[in-house]
């Protein structure tokens, strides 16, 4: 790059030099991944072809500031202009560089119809689905002579997408570093750690011994960016989904209409809201169904169930909702309690409870549990990742919970747990001895 003193490590030029079509560049932090992304602008300089556009995301604007200074340190040094809220970077050819953010989920509609060459992703495990993750990927298509199209992302393990990104890039099955196949697909998935990154070990040894001092989990993850999963006093539940998986409790379920079923509603106004479906069966706890969405309203969720009512022939004999519920709205002088009845919905409103002595409600119905294991692949996703707020200054976790993208799934399910104890009392106290399955249980019928 003429103007730009930059040299490449070696992961950052294989990030340059691979003609794998999907690109994820992931790892531990200090990898070099910003600078990476930077530029891919300027490969085969197709910042001089008046065509060429560029897109790049995250999830939310405020995310995106890091990564707009530093583009706009490299990119005026080659006479691009910056313009507007959300830049708008364009280069003297004409070549246009445009950011943006996935805030909301119809957020991807505005790029919709557009072609982007070239789509770069900064973080891309906080996309919580790989259905919004091809949306995008609609508008990655080229109509340029001599101009390939590129998907290239950026991520550290964790997040609300960590699981999809995995399967996606196959982490774990395949080398890191070498282009595959995959169903048509070109991909490549580099792993860099900071030890690839001598620029920043060599100038900032001190955070290099402070990601060597994390505790285990955070360590595996922030120092050498592994995809595995860790079982850790800091997390709430992971322990007790391993066991669950361990006795072959996360599997297929089926609905079945005579068993008596609850729900249980997270009613996040910003955040997204949360659902669990459970049935009943003697000291089983099926948890059958888990749905996550955001941006609408209580009748959205009404439907939800009703649907799934009406398909399996189901009756909700209670929906538990947090005490909050029954606050009055400014904007309908009524509150999401009574708009719920209004919807037949049957809610069951909770008394306020604290936080720590919930969750332990929830281990305990956890010793109890079946999950579907498709049904509830996002809920068990975040049921694993909720854990304990890290100290970064004390290097070591508080008592509270961390309120992350898993918050929300974990408040919905304690919930669950907290309305089932009052309603019934098969699942207290927990089981001290290896689960069992009786014989008149639904897996031996």
């Amino acid at each position: 790059m003429a103007d730009v003193e930059w040299i490449p490590t070696t992961k950052q030029q294989l990030a340059l030099e691979t003609t794998a079509k999907y690109i994820l560049f992931a790892g531990s932090r200090g990898g070099g991944k910003t600078d990476a992304s930077l530029m891919q602008v300027f490969i085969n300089n197709n910042h001089l072809n008046p065509n060429f556009r560029v897109l790049v995301l995250r999830k939310n604007t405020q995310d995106l500031s890091d990564y707009i200074s530093r583009a706009w340190r490299i990119y005026e040094k080659f006479g691009a202009k910056k313009a507007g809220v959300l830049p708008v970077f364009k280069f003297p050819s004409g070549a246009t560089i445009i950011t943006g953010h996935l805030a909301s989920p119809d957020a991807f509609e505005h790029y919709q119809g557009q072609e982007f060459q070239l789509i770069l992703i900064e973080e891309l495990t906080h996309i919580s689905s790989k259905l919004l993750f091809e949306k995008i990927m609609g508008s990655l298509r080229s109509t340029i002579d001599g101009i390939s199209t590129r998907l290239f992302a950026t991520t550290n393990p964790g997040g609300a997408g960590h699981q999809w990104v995995k399967e996606f890039w196959h982490i774990g099955e395949y080398l890191p570093d070498k282009k595959f196949e995959d169903n048509g697909l070109s991909k490549i998935y580099i792993h860099a750690n900071i030890d690839d990154n001598p620029h920043l070990f060599d100038a900032d040894p001190e955070y290099v011994q402070y990601l060597d001092n994390l505790p285990e989990d955070l360590r595996q993850k922030w120092r050498y960016g592994s995809f595995d999963d860790f079982d850790t006093p800091s997390q709430f539940y992971a322990s007790s989904l391993s066991k669950a998986k361990q006795q072959e409790r996360i599997i297929n379920i089926p609905i079945v209409s005579s068993l008596r079923t609850f729900a249980a509603f997270d009613l996040g106004m910003r955040d997204q809201m949360v659902v669990w479906v459970a049935q009943i069966f003697g000291k089983e706890v099926r948890i059958v169904r888990c749905y996550a969405n955001r941006g609408h309203n209580i009748e959205h969720y009404a439907n939800w169930l009703n649907d799934l009512k009406d398909e399996y022939d189901i009756r909700f004999e209670k929906v538990f909702v947090p005490h909050d519920a029954n606050v009055r709205e400014l904007t309908s002088n009524g509150t999401r309690f009574d708009k719920m009845k209004q919807l037949g919905m049957k809610p069951d409103l909770l008394l306020r409870a604290d936080v720590l002595s919930g969750i332990e409600t929830a281990r305990d119905l956890l010793g109890h549990c079946f999950f579907d294991e498709e049904g509830c692949k996002d809920g068990l996703r975040a049921l694993r990742a909720y854990s304990r707020e890290f100290d970064t200054k004390a290097n070591r976790y508080k008592d509270n919970p961390l309120h992350d993208w898993a918050s929300d799934y974990a408040d919905s399910f304690r919930y669950l747990a907290q309305g089932l104890s009052k309603s019934i009392t098969t699942f207290t106290p927990k089981p001290k001895q290896h689960y069992a399955h009786t014989e008149n249980s639904w897996m031996g019928s």
